[in-house]
């Protein structure tokens, strides 16, 4: 970067060259001084003032809150005059530094202490990183191609010189306008940004957070934004879904920042979407799983549960080593499993259990207690009475529910929020006691359902219906068992 890089009208190191501090003139072939009492506060105010100090007084200065002396080291560093006698160096042919190398590249300053070019620029101060080298921390002496590395030094991109410039019309940007150069603005705008898209998301994220904690699900039938309707009203449409009710409801209720987030930003970017919301809840997912490992490897030991049984206790038992490596935790710590009795997890030779046992003795297997309870209460089941009824109950929620037009008839019966009726799972006691108590619940309405299919005033049933439904009738009245 040659002088005219620099701005023709502010630029502070030509002007320097102009008003530096003046070499004291000394003998064609010696460097010693003038004693006299006025060379010696030269010489005091040049040992300030050398360029090749300048690498050791700005290690404790700081771009930012230092800039004033920064510029002031570069506008006062020392340069010689016309008169000042070069020394020559070389051993075969000597060579000396020209004066006019300061006038053709205006970065550049000679420095009577280590006669030796440094730059200048060096007083804006550099990054860190940049391992510094000839013409800064170190003299440039080697003058019989100096001209061909100064030209070089300017014209590299990923250079010094390049970043040092940088620093340098950042520097002056500071010092003369007193406001924050363009990146520091920019930074600043960037993470101004980031906080009010954190405002935003906020809402979002808690209403996710709520309806997992209260085991809701998000969407329902018609979630596209065709249907959504106005931002805070409740839609007239059903099925739109619990996660944009609630949205309009928060909206509704005052939460001002979320309302005008909705109205203004565009379309493909309110973060409402149904490939947003599944993004957001994996994020949601990741930040539980993070506490909970961070939270295990604060303990000294942990048990492993596993209760989904669908492949080879090989495979499983690979998965959650795999697993457990991948979120820094040794199976050495691991102190128990607790499954299901199921082949694939509690056998003797290929189950998951006896797979990490052998390679951690020390994590003993403890049959489910859940699970345990459930094949008790399965086996009780066998007495005729409970027996009768669990088939009884069956037997009316198929008969609703494998028909149709059945099953309508007994919709406009059953309690809200109900859509059918649940089956008795024949090896869970926990589905069996769910389709029980569904089932106790809308006695009223299924015993409603069969009146009027026995009636069968508008001929809407077939004989056989008819039928079935009067004989549940009278099961349910007798509740024989």
């Amino acid at each position: 970067m040659s002088k005219s890089s620099f701005p023709p009208t502010n630029n502070k190191i030509q002007k320097a060259i102009q008003s530096k501090l003046v070499f004291p003139t000394v003998s064609k072939n010696s460097l010693d001084l003038d004693k006299s009492g006025d060379c010696d506060k030269a010489v005091a105010s040049y040992s300030n003032n050398d360029v090749s100090s300048y690498h050791l007084q700005v290690e404790n200065l700081k771009s930012g809150s230092n800039d004033s002396k920064l510029l002031s080291l570069i506008n006062n560093v020392c340069i010689p005059d016309k008169c000042f006698q070069f020394p020559l160096t070389g051993k075969s042919r000597k060579r000396k530094f020209l004066l006019k190398w300061l006038s053709d590249f205006s970065w550049l300053c000679y420095s009577k202490i280590k006669d030796g070019a440094y730059c200048l620029l060096f007083g804006a101060s550099l990054p860190n990183k940049y391992a510094l080298c000839k013409l800064f921390k170190e003299p440039f002496n080697t003058w019989r191609n100096a001209i061909k590395v100064f030209n070089d030094y300017e014209k590299t991109v990923d250079g010094l010189h390049i970043k040092s410039m940088h620093c340098y019309n950042m520097l002056l940007s500071r010092v003369k306008n007193n406001t924050f150069p363009i990146e520091v603005s920019l930074d600043f705008s960037r993470k101004q940004r980031i906080e009010e898209n954190k405002k935003k998301l906020a809402s979002i994220v808690k209403t996710i957070i709520f309806l997992g904690r209260n085991d809701m699900s998000l969407r329902g039938h018609r979630d596209d934004r065709k249907y959504q309707g106005e931002i805070g009203e409740s839609s007239k449409i059903s099925g739109l879904g619990n996660f944009i009710e609630l949205l309009n409801f928060r909206v509704d209720a005052g939460d001002s920042i979320l309302k005008e987030h909705l109205l203004s930003a565009p379309k493909n970017s309110t973060y409402i979407s149904k490939t947003i919301q599944n993004e957001l809840i994996e994020c949601c997912g990741n930040a539980i799983e993070e506490i909970l490992i961070n939270d295990i490897k604060k303990r000294s030991f942990f048990t492993l549960f596993r209760m989904q049984n669908r492949t080879s206790g090989l495979n499983i038992a690979t998965n959650i080593l795999e697993t457990l490596k991948e979120f820094g935790l040794d199976i050495q710590r691991c102190r128990g499993q607790s499954y299901d009795g199921a082949a694939s997890m509690a056998g003797e030779y290929k189950g998951v259990s006896s797979l990490i046992k052998n390679v951690n003795s020390k994590a003993l297997f403890v049959h489910c207690a859940s699970h345990k309870l459930s094949l008790v209460v399965g086996k009780s089941c066998q007495i005729q009475q409970v027996k009768n009824l669990l088939e009884q109950v069956k037997d009316i929620s198929y008969f609703f529910n494998l028909s149709p037009k059945r099953s309508n008839c007994l919709k406009k019966y059953l309690l809200p929020g109900q859509a059918k009726l649940i089956d008795t799972c024949r090896t869970r006691w926990v589905q069996k006691l769910r389709g029980l108590d569904v089932f106790f619940d809308n006695y009223s309405a299924v015993f409603s359902a069969f009146e009027e299919m026995e009636d069968n005033n508008l001929k809407e049933y077939n004989k056989e219906t008819s039928s079935k439904a009067s004989s549940f009738m009278k099961l349910l009245s007798n509740f024989s068992l």
